[in-house]
């Protein structure tokens, strides 16, 4: 049934009913309230004619007299307060019952009438509690002669009380009135729309459900449309389950692809994102939804390529790139105009590994092509000289056969060198980790360059404390990324310097280092000093091969340990690496 039609039939039933009880109750609240009045009325005057009459004549002269009239007077009348007033107006006493007033002027309308020998009544209403006060004057007289006013005033409580029952009680009664209509409305509607209800029901069931159902209707008036209603159900339901299979397949593809999808409306609110979109701009999938595209990339490259896809219906393509975090990005956009006007389809694909091998590439390309050229020339200009004619001088073919030997154990060393480094990055070097004392590789390593060291005339020292902790390394390798670094110290501090090795414990790790009071290194440099075949100094580096620091560095990453340097120029270089020590091994593992 519809919920329109329902309210626009019950409502006015049940307002109609409620407002008619409750306007009967409110006619008998005031109805009742009239006659407490009036009987309130009845009572003060027939209270303050008694009290008048029976006041003593001699009161006023008989202080003894007068006392005990008011006290009988306050015991009579518990209800009121009373004030006590001369022939003149003037206020001679005051009961002490609950109706607090100020004392009368003498100008009220009951005092002025009791003042001519008659009995009158006053309604008013407090300034200060908003209640109905009855004032009432009779006048006492002793014969013809009018001696003193006797005024009362009455709270009319009572009556107002029972006006705010009676009209609470007819608020009660019209809800009480108003949901017994409702029930009876209710069950009227629905002995009349009980089939019409069915369907409904059934029809919102599937629609919140998506399962297929059949309506509980089987009355003969209703057949067809009985009929109709199962044959819909079952078609929208095989409907909605193709639907949900492809929708479901295509979430799937675009969860598990790595390229970024995003489509965005012709308004330009995001209306469907990946997960890799939301990984490459650094924000949650859930809070994009809904949101400007702007507000979203904060990117103007972007929302420009959207813009002028919407704009030419063309697709537009065009490469990003970014600093922070460092990426390149092949954004294309796609029109969506066959689906929806406006809309336009953001792919992204990550391209900044690629970007990154390439540049690898082309630098070790042009590395080792730089570091070739040098013993293959001379190695060309060798060979030229000796079939010029040095063949026929032994002691120079001697000399150049020596020299072009020379060359060749350079290329050899950098091959060799070139395998390791490849061996040690793809992980194919097996490490025999042990128990190693950190002093004993210090002194191997010092022992195998001494001899290169005293021919540069360099002092060599070592310092090493004897409770130095095992390290867990594979000694040999440690042994070569010392010697490495050794032998550049060397290779860089004049004759006469100095070369220090240490080896002390910092946290859980053993910190090597070698210490030389050589060239150093210009601060630029000092972050590409582990690179691949870069040199610090060319002009005098010698035959190096520029990779025993990079063959270094991966040495000591496999050992979970970090290598960095410290240095200054003209005033000498620290080499810094760190080594786990075994015993915090052991306990992390």
């Amino acid at each position: 049934m519809n919920r329109r039609f329902h309210w626009q039939t019950t409502l006015p039933i049940i307002l109609t009913t409620m407002l008619s009880v409750w306007l009967v109750g409110f006619l008998l609240a005031e109805r009742a309230y009239t006659l407490g009045v009036s009987q309130s009325i009845f009572r003060a005057e027939d209270l303050t004619t008694r009290l008048a009459a029976d006041f003593p004549s001699t009161a006023l002269d008989d202080p003894l007299a007068l006392e005990n009239w008011f006290h009988n007077l306050n015991y009579l009348s518990n209800w009121a307060s009373y004030h006590l007033l001369d022939a003149e107006g003037s206020t001679v006493l005051k009961s002490s019952q609950n109706v607090n007033l100020p004392a009368p002027s003498g100008n009220e309308p009951e005092i002025v009438g009791a003042m001519q020998g008659n009995v009158l009544t006053d309604l008013r209403t407090s300034t200060s509690d908003d209640f109905e006060t009855l004032f009432i004057a009779a006048p006492i007289q002793t014969g013809n002669e009018i001696i003193a006013i006797l005024q009362g005033a009455f709270k009319l409580e009572e009556p107002r009380l029972l006006r705010s029952n009676l009209r609470w009680l007819s608020l009660i009664a019209a809800l009480l009135a108003g949901l017994f209509s409702l029930f009876v409305t209710e069950w009227l509607l629905a002995r009349l729309f009980i089939p019409i209800r069915t369907i409904t029901l059934s029809a919102q069931e599937i629609a919140q459900t998506d399962k297929s159902g059949e309506t509980g209707v089987y009355r003969d008036d209703l057949a067809q449309l009985t009929h109709a209603f199962n044959a819909m159900s079952h078609t929208l339901h095989n409907q909605i389950e193709a639907l949900q299979t492809e929708r479901s397949k295509l979430a799937t593809v675009l969860q598990q692809m790595t390229d970024g999808v995003m489509s965005v409306g012709a308004d330009g609110q995001v209306q469907m994102i990946n997960q890799a979109t939301a990984t490459l701009f650094g924000f949650n999938e859930n809070h994009a939804l809904g949101r400007g595209l702007a507000e979203v990339v904060r990117d103007h490259r972007l929302v420009e390529l959207w813009e002028t896809c919407q704009k030419s219906g063309l697709e537009q393509s065009t490469y990003l790139e970014f600093r922070f975090p460092v990426r390149v990005l092949h954004c294309i956009a796609i029109p969506m105009q066959s689906i929806q006007p406006g809309q336009v389809l953001l792919l992204f694909q990550d391209l900044t590994r690629i970007r990154q091998l390439e540049t690898v590439r082309r630098d070790f390309i042009s590395n080792i092509s730089h570091e070739l050229r040098t013993p293959l020339a001379s190695l060309k200009a060798l060979a030229e000289t000796l079939q010029d004619g040095a063949l026929d001088d032994p002691p120079a073919a001697r000399h150049f056969i020596s020299r072009m030997e020379t060359e060749v154990d350079a290329l050899s060393q950098m091959v060799s060198e070139l395998l390791e480094l490849s061996r040690i990055e793809s992980g194919k070097v097996p490490l025999q980790k042990n128990s190693v004392n950190p002093c004993e590789l210090l002194a191997a390593a010092q022992e195998r360059m001494s001899l290169q060291a005293e021919r540069q005339h360099l002092e060599v020292t070592l310092n090493c404390a004897d409770d130095l902790p095992p390290i867990l390394a594979d000694a040999p390798r440690i042994i070569q990324v010392i010697v490495n670094l050794l032998h550049n110290a060397i290779k860089f501090t004049p004759p006469g310097g100095k070369i220090n090795l240490t080896a002390v414990r910092k946290d859980d790790f053993c910190v090597f280092s070698v210490s030389d009071t050589g060239v150093g290194i210009p601060a630029e440099e000092l972050p590409r000093i582990f690179e691949r075949f870069y040199k610090a100094d060319r002009a005098r580096s010698g035959g190096g091969t520029g990779l025993g620091l990079a063959i270094s560095r991966h040495m000591v990453e496999a050992h979970e340990g970090q290598i960095w340097v410290e240095s200054e120029e003209a005033k000498g270089s620290t080499f810094y690496f760190s080594i786990p020590i075994a015993s915090s091994i052991d306990e992390s593992g």
